[in-house]
């Protein structure tokens, strides 16, 4: 059976890393969005004379890109061998196990 992007293991196993690397990411990046969003809003509610202050559209930026730079090094840790990439058959995807250095 042919596979559509290569014939061989190692291009299968590329293929799966690069794919969960990017899902796991997405969704973590997502959701550590969302959570600073949600802080944000709570300080402007809870805070609105301060948060016209403290809150400029710099450190929105400064957060964003904060935080693309902390999922892409928990995403890249399976590289230097904190977890590993692995097929899971029950969801069809490839997905980060997570393990302590042993």
């Amino acid at each position: 059976e042919r596979f559509f992007i290569g014939d061989n293991d190692k291009t299968r196993c590329d293929v799966c890393y690069t794919q969960a690397f990017f899902l796991m990411f997405l969704i973590l990046l997502s959701l550590h969005i969302l959570a600073s969003l949600s802080v944000d809003r709570c300080f402007l509610l809870s805070q609105p004379i301060k948060y016209k202050k403290k809150c400029k559209p710099v450190f929105a930026v400064v957060t964003i890109i904060s935080l693309w730079f902390i999922c892409s090094f928990v995403m890249i840790l399976p590289v230097f061998g904190f977890g590993e990439w692995e097929f899971n058959r029950s969801m069809a995807l490839c997905i980060a196990r997570w393990q302590p250095f042993e």
